[in-house]
Formats: structure tokens, sequence, C-alpha cells
């Protein structure tokens, strides 16, 4: 299978490229200047830098199979108010509708655009977004669902939380194993929150069902249906660090629209005989070795990974 995409030099986007580069022919489409450190070399995935206005023109070129969007500017938590996240939308639905290639379309979509929400997560689930990233992604969610656009296939993975080695070391799990490790305090909410966390690479693993299958639904939740309460996470962490009194719970009121629970139902994904292979201890303890300078080959992981 031909398989392209875009935001590879990304997190979530290259630990995936780097795993359906085992079975499929990978490209990645990136703007010019784009740094794909993390895949460190990998020859198996080739890759394309151009500018985004021509980008439909290199995907109807190559005639992928598969087309896999994550791209996404302005995805920190700093940013997630900005209105740079509509230009994303623009930027999305210019590519979509140049495209006149025959393919599976896999957009990303976030648990953002559910906006605070309590019990079991249904697929077909909308909700309120409290953010304009939230905002922006159910625009383009909307336009991805009720237009008919034409593909084999079309479908809007909507991401949970996600984390694993090389992720941006400002969210919750790299920043507190940072100040752990360092001998600093850590200061959060109280830590009720029960959210759900996927490992990276079991992320991957969803993507590459949905591109090798037939969902049943155009909306998928990509989420580990595993919850795990934020306090338990940081204890954890503090218990493998030794250092659990630095973690001062409370320190930090909750959001007035902090979201609570997230349980996601992933339906369509176990129907497609997709399941989280790597447990959250187990991936915290690599990161952990990350930040106490262990290397991280990406190739290493995901052949580990396939023997699991």
């Amino acid at each position: 299978m031909r398989i392209c995409i875009t935001g590879g030099s990304g997190f979530l986007g290259s630990w995936t490229a780097s795993l359906l580069a085992q079975k499929h022919q990978v490209t990645l489409i990136g703007r010019p200047g784009s740094d794909f450190w993390r895949m460190g070399g990998n020859k198996a995935i080739r890759v394309i830098t151009v500018d985004p206005e021509k980008w439909s023109e290199v995907i109807n070129k190559e005639k992928p199979d598969s087309l896999i969007l994550m791209h996404w500017s302005g995805v920190e938590n700093h940013l997630r108010n900005e209105k740079l996240q509509f230009q994303n939308v623009l930027m999305h639905t210019n590519l979509i509708n140049g495209i006149n290639v025959d393919l599976k379309l896999v957009c990303l979509g976030s648990q953002a655009e559910l906006g605070p929400c309590s019990g079991s997560i249904v697929e077909g689930q909308t909700g309120v977004p409290t953010t304009l990233y939230g905002k922006a992604k159910s625009e383009l969610r909307d336009f991805i669902i009720e237009n008919s656009l034409g593909f084999k296939n079309v479908s809007w993975a909507r991401v949970f939380s996600t984390y694993g080695n090389q992720d941006n070391s400002t969210w919750f799990l790299p920043t507190l194993i940072r100040a752990l490790l360092a001998g600093r305090h850590f200061e959060m909410t109280a830590g009720e929150q029960d959210w759900s966390y996927l490992h990276v690479l079991d992320a991957a693993s969803a993507f590459q069902a949905i591109v090798e299958g037939d969902p049943s639904s155009k909306i998928i939740n990509v989420g580990n249906p595993r919850t795990q309460k934020i306090r338990d996470l940081a204890l954890m962490v503090g218990r493998e660090i030794g250092a659990t009194e630095l973690i001062k719970f409370g320190a930090i009121a909750y959001r007035e629209d902090q979201v609570m629970e997230l349980r996601p139902d992933v339906g369509t994904l176990s129907q497609l005989n997709w399941r989280p292979k790597i447990q959250i201890q187990e991936g915290i303890r690599s990161l952990i070795s990350e930040f106490s300078g262990g290397s991280v080959n990406q190739q290493a992981q995901v052949q580990n990974y396939l023997k699991v």
C-alpha cells in the first residue's frame, strides 16, 4: 500500500510513519525546512518538502492509496486560543479540495472538540468546545463528515491524550518527569481527572488499522479505553524516580472549563482487531530513561513493539 502522511516531522506523525513503513511504502510531505530528526534518517521513508500550496499537486502525482493528514499548527497550550487555529481549517479544506485521487482519507481530530464531558464518549458524540483549537477541529470535522468528497473512504480519527518518547517536552508527563529528576517541586491540581492516556506506538497502530481496514464509522475514537487518574500517574512517576514528596497536589486550582473525565468508546477500532499493547508503567519508565539521558531509536522501538 502507498501511504502519504503530512505532518510527519511531528511527534505522532513520525512514529506513525516509522510503524507503517514496516509494511507499506510511506512518503512524508512537509514544509521546506521541516526537521525530521525523530526518525533518525530512516531510509525506508521517502520525504518530500514543498510549500503547502503545492501539497495537493504532490499527492495527485504520487497517487497514494491512503492519505493521513497530521499537520496542524498551534497545538501547544499557549496557542490554543489564537486565531491561527482557523488557518489550519482553511489549509485543510484547500488541500482536500485540490485532490483528485481516489484514496482513503484520514484526518486527525482531537478530544478538544468535545469540551467538558462525562461518561463514555461514543464515536458520534459532539460537544461544546471551549478553545479556538477545539472549535477549529469541530469545524473541520463537520466539513469532512458532511460533504461528499469523492474518496474511497473518509475517517475522522478523534485522538485522545497520547504520550511517549520524543514528545513535546511541555506536556504534563515530560514536565513532571524533568522536574522530579532535577529535584524540583512540581505543583499541580488535586489530580482527580480521569483521563485516557495512549502510548504513541499504540496510536500509530490504530492508524494502521484504519488504513488497512474498512471502518464502520466515519468518526473513530483513538484512545485508551482504560483510563487513569492524573494523581495516580503522578504518583507512579514519583515512585519510579523516588521523589513523590516533591509533588504538590492541589497547589494549582482547576480551570473553569477543566475536563474531569475522558473515557473514549473505541468500538470501531475494536472491530478492526486493534487494542493497546503498552502498559502505562512501561511507557513511563521509557520516558524517565529518555529524560535521564537515554537514547531513543524509533526503528528499534518499533521492532520491539511488533514483537509484543
